[in-house]
């Protein structure tokens, strides 16, 4: 059995699946291959150790992707306050300098 394209392991064509029920065989020939005893033992355990480094994968995968979430929404954050921070300042700014206009003591430079 071959797999035709490894970007979507999952998701087989019609022509690699059972040809006259078109069902889905992974799942059950990898159980097969994980529990078969007529393979060797190394070709087992390699399956087995090639299982185990997937999953391992795919919760990294999870847990970078939530970090990235995470220091995104900071950095939205960050943006947020900093924006806050410029307004208060050219308001604050603003208010001073319509005192000083006020009070004929502005120099235009």
């Amino acid at each position: 059995m071959t797999h035709v394209d490894c970007r979507k392991p999952r998701g087989l064509s019609p022509e690699e699946r059972c040809p006259r029920c078109r069902v889905d065989l992974t799942e059950s020939v990898r159980g097969h291959l994980f529990s078969c005893s007529i393979l060797p033992a190394e070709l087992r355990l390699s399956a087995g150790a090639t299982r185990d480094a997937a999953r391992k994968l795919v919760a990294q995968r999870y847990q970078l992707s939530e970090d990235a979430d995470r220091l995104i929404q900071e950095a939205e954050a960050a943006a947020a306050t900093l924006r806050e921070i410029m307004k208060q300042s050219l308001r604050r700014d603003s208010m001073w300098s319509e005192r000083r206009m006020g009070e004929g003591r502005l120099r235009l430079v």
